[in-house]
């Protein structure tokens, strides 16, 4: 009861969302095509927690372009004197297809041959 006013549903709605995930979950499959389901079966009794996701910004695939001592280049390719940058403000060593969960890898690493470099 307390989820569905939190969510401003019917309980009714909310309960019957529950039954349809667990027939979905027994039968391997849902109207999506989704075959894995965790954590099932869900009860009417909870207790269950619930909060708010919004978009936000996973990882950008463009930016500043870096030569590989982390020193910013300017259009033509030259060092911009002085200028260095690390993490997602640089167009990033993957090009157009980047491989998940490599972002803070690739900020370290940037990030050290930097401060080596400025020391």
């Amino acid at each position: 009861e307390s989820l569905a006013s939190f969510l401003s549903l019917p309980s009714s709605n909310l309960l019957q969302t529950f039954h349809s995930y667990n027939d979905a979950a027994t039968k391997g499959i849902d109207e999506f095509n989704k075959t894995h389901f965790h954590n099932t079966p869900w009860t009417d009794s909870g207790p269950y927690y619930c909060g708010t996701v919004t978009p936000v910004l996973h990882y950008c695939m463009g930016g500043l372009r870096i030569n590989e001592h982390g020193k910013v280049l300017d259009k033509k390719g030259n060092n911009i004197e002085g200028l260095y940058a690390a993490g997602e403000i640089v167009g990033g060593i993957h090009g157009r297809s980047r491989l998940g969960g490599n972002a803070l890898t690739e900020c370290v690493v940037f990030g050290r041959i930097i401060g080596q470099e400025i020391d």
